[in-house]
């Protein structure tokens, strides 16, 4: 029986979005787990442009401190306004490991990521 083009293609790549949403699912489900919440400040957004166009969309700067009064700053790929105050859930044996403590944060990324995969594996399996 010969496996069509389609499945040998569609197949891995479906397979592939699940795992990577998957990783992303669990390794923000464990920060959720052990995290500290705290307050950050967003210190800049950053833009990335060329010949005059926004070629990426704004990422934040932000700033928090630990419990333990340790300033860290870290990057969001998510943008907001300069100056807000956000709540941020760090990882306390490694406080660079933090992210905005936001549902759309946390989920999002993960969601889509295993969505895409789920539909890339049912066309794999449709078209024949």
């Amino acid at each position: 029986m010969l496996i069509p083009t389609s499945m040998l293609i569609m197949f891995p790549i479906g397979l592939a979005f699940i795992a990577w949403g998957s990783y992303i699912f669990f390794r923000n489900k464990r920060l959720v787990k052990k995290g500290i919440s705290v307050q950050g400040f967003v210190l800049e957004n950053l833009d990335e442009f060329s010949a005059g166009l926004r070629v990426k969309p704004s990422q934040m700067h932000i700033r928090f401190k630990t419990l333990e009064g340790k300033p860290v700053t870290f990057l969001s790929g998510k943008g907001s306004f300069l100056g807000n105050v956000v709540p941020i859930l760090y990882n306390p044996a490694n406080p660079t490991h933090a992210m905005i403590n936001k549902n759309s944060e946390l989920w999002f990324d993960s969601i889509v990521l295993m969505s895409c995969g789920v539909f890339f594996l049912i066309t794999a399996v449709l078209i024949k």
